[in-house]
């Protein structure tokens, strides 16, 4: 990472591979500050080759972007499990990444179109949902945007805030204790971890070293 932090490490990732999968950017951009600035979050965007456009308009729209760093492009696929098995969370498009970061377990948020059903193609895992806009429409099995009626309204009306609730929830679901404990309570906890915290921000700044070799 660019900074050494003790924030959750949380993967996304933004693109789809396919248009009509493809939640907007500028939405993730949004989930992703939040992320940072609500949970201290860093933020590992992963893809294949040729997904670099859509980091960078990500990356353009962040208001913390230092909290961010691409692989996308740089990580092979065979060291994403590496990565993926150390994150909090996971969130993505309905895409390969997300049934691999559901398949170990990972607390993992899928967001899906109407394209296809939603019961079939979500992430399986117990610790996964999908996220989904019911649509009447849906699954429709469309290919271009073009020839959506509705303007591709079951991802472009999906909202941010939808999306974060589902992080949220899954973020606090892996950590309880801490989530349930009051403020001075885990003013008491965090200090016995504040030692063991120097070595986990320590080992936390080697995860550029996931990348390639």
């Amino acid at each position: 990472m660019k900074r050494a932090a003790s924030g959750p490490l949380i993967c996304v990732h933004p693109a789809a591979g396919n248009a009509m999968k493809q939640w907007p950017a500028d939405y993730f951009a949004l989930v992703v500050d939040r992320l940072i600035a609500t949970h201290g979050a860093r933020i590992a965007l992963i893809g294949a080759p040729g997904e670099e456009p859509i980091a960078n308009e990500l990356l353009a729209r962040l208001r913390r972007p230092e909290a961010v760093t691409s692989l996308i492009g740089a990580l092979p696929l065979a060291d994403l499990p590496a990565l993926l098995a150390r994150a909090s969370l996971f969130l993505g498009n309905d895409s390969g990444p997300k049934h691999i970061a559901a398949g170990l377990g990972v607390p993992t948020v899928g967001v899906h179109s109407g394209t296809v059903d939603v019961r079939e193609w979500g992430p399986i895992g117990v610790n996964a949902v999908a996220v989904a806009r019911e649509m009447v429409c849906s699954p429709c099995y469309l290919t271009n945007p073009q020839d959506c009626r509705r303007g591709l309204a079951c991802l472009r009306e999906l909202s941010p805030e939808t999306i974060y609730q589902a992080c949220e929830r899954l973020l606090l679901l892996s950590m309880p204790a801490a989530a349930a404990a009051p403020k001075a309570a885990r003013r008491e906890l965090a200090r016995p971890a504040r030692r063991a915290g120097r070595a986990a921000r320590q080992s936390a700044a080697g995860l550029a070293a996931a990348g390639p070799r």
